[in-house]
Formats: C-alpha cells, sequence, structure tokens
C-alpha cells in the first residue's frame, strides 16, 4: 500500500507482476475477518501460520477483496493508516489524464491477444512464454524441467511406436502426466503474470 493506491500483485517463487491496483481514496476500511467469516481454505491457511490472520478490504462502492495478511501486526497499521489517511479529492485517472497533451490520446490499453499468444508458446514449449514477458530466471527453469521430461518420454513413445517391448500402463501414464504437467503449469504462470490492463491509467 502507498499514499495514493492499493496495489495487488500475483506472484510465484522468483517474479511478481502487478495484477490490480486501487485508489486509496476508494477504500473504506480494512478489518480482520472473525472465525466464523471465512471459508474453509481461508481457516486452513490460518491455521497454518502463528502470527498471520486474514483480513477483507472494503471499498465505497460496495465491493471488497479478501486476502491473507503474514502479520496481524501490519493488518492492523494498514487499518490505522486508512482510517486517519486524508485523500486529495482529485482521483487518480484525472491526475493522469492531466499528465497527457490535450491533444494527445491516453497510452492505449495492453491487448490480450499478446498473452493468450505467450501462454500457447509457453504450453508447446515451456519456458519460451516466459522468456517472451523478460523472466529468464523462470523460463530457464520451466525449459530444463521440459526438457528433462522430454528426454524421459522420447524413448517411452519409441519404444511403444516400435514396439520394442512391453511397457507398462503405469509408466506411460506417469511419463506423458508428467509432460503434460509441466506444460500446462507453464502456461498458466505465463497467463497469471501477464501484463494486465491498467484502468486507472487509461481513466476507465
Amino acid at each position: 500500500m502507498t499514499n495514493q493506491r492499493l496495489l495487488v500483485f500475483a506472484a510465484n517463487l522468483r517474479d511478481r507482476a502487478l495484477a490490480h491496483e486501487y485508489p486509496r481514496e476508494n477504500i473504506l476500511r480494512l478489518r480482520i475477518l472473525e472465525t466464523h467469516e471465512m471459508t474453509r481454505f481461508q481457516k486452513l491457511q490460518r491455521l497454518l501460520s502463528i502470527v498471520g490472520v486474514m483480513t477483507r478490504i472494503e471499498f465505497k462502492d460496495g465491493t471488497s477483496l479478501t486476502g491473507f495478511t503474514n502479520s496481524a501486526q501490519t493488518a492492523r497499521r494498514m487499518a490505522a493508516l486508512l482510517q486517519t489517511t486524508t485523500f486529495d479529492t482529485q482521483t487518480m485517472s484525472e491526475t493522469n489524464w492531466a499528465q497527457h497533451d490535450d491533444n494527445k490520446p491516453p497510452t492505449p490499453a495492453p491487448s490480450n491477444q499478446d498473452a493468450i499468444q505467450q501462454t500457447i508458446a509457453s504450453f508447446l514449449i515451456p519456458g519460451l512464454g516466459q522468456w517472451i514477458q523478460r523472466r529468464s530466471g523462470t523460463a530457464l527453469i520451466f525449459f530444463v524441467s521440459w526438457l528433462l521430461a522430454l528426454m524421459a518420454g522420447i524413448p517411452v513413445a519409441l519404444t511403444l511406436w516400435e514396439t520394442l517391448a512391453a511397457v507398462s500402463l503405469r509408466t506411460i501414464f506417469y511419463t506423458s502426466g508428467t509432460y503434460i504437467f509441466i506444460c500446462t503449469l507453464a502456461a498458466w504462470d505465463t497467463w497469471r503474470m501477464r501484463k494486465r490492463q491498467n484502468s486507472l491509467l487509461i481513466g476507465s
């Protein structure tokens, strides 16, 4: 949380990408959820953490954002900060529009078409989509994992094709399942870490 915005990031073990951002002036309050307000999964998250809490950020339009905060003290400080901060009457979108020349249109929003192409590329060759997104470290991890799965799958596929020996169903399912899992995981990571449309910057 900054002085002007609440930033929500999508993250994996190595990278993070901005998923959403909300003007501080649109936030009504932040509160810690009671046990009876949590879902079963949220209760499990709470049990696995010693000091973490489930929090809910409520907005003035009636919507809310629920998530896990690693520290109860941090959640309380954020709640106190929201209550004591006075907001500028000018919205974030108005501020960003003012930075543009009157005759110059704002920067167009990114299209999902590129993200779809990157996701497909990463499914076909895990790591390719991450590399296009300039996440070379994650790309290398997926690519090496894919190569290992491919090296394990090729002998099985050749054996089945040439009928050189009997291959158990367990081996077939394990090999193909591992390969498909890596491809699917790489594609999901690419889509999840895509560049999203920033509604605040385009004034929508």
